[in-house]
């Protein structure tokens, strides 16, 4: 039986079967790590991306936000100047009431006099 690995005065020598295995082995191995590598790379490349268009959204969401908040400010302010009016017509309206009220009286008072 041949030795697959010799050592002598020349250095370590191989047998042409296993030197043929460990350069194909390398070769593979090789292979195989710039493909995982380029794979990576793809795949960073995409996550980039994706997180580039995630970032567009948000920023366009927080423009939607920031519009959506002025149009809610502009609706309270005017709900809060309407309901102010409705106020002020409604103290209106019980003053209006109240002098009716008091006519009413007055008349009624009249009238009862004349009649006596």
């Amino acid at each position: 039986m041949t030795q697959m690995i010799e050592n002598s005065d020349r250095g370590i020598t191989l047998n042409k079967g296993l030197a043929w295995t460990l350069a194909t082995g390398l070769l593979v191995g090789g292979l195989w790590v710039g493909n995982t590598v380029t794979g990576l790379q793809s795949a960073a490349g995409q996550l980039t991306s994706a997180l580039t268009d995630i970032k567009a959204e948000v920023r366009d969401g927080r423009a939607v936000d920031a519009a959506m908040d002025g149009r809610v400010r502009t609706l309270e302010n005017t709900a809060t100047r309407s309901g102010a009016q409705y106020e002020a017509l409604s103290r209106s309206l019980d003053e209006v009431k109240a002098t009716l009220r008091d006519q009413t009286d007055l008349l009624r008072r009249i009238s009862v006099e004349d009649t006596r």
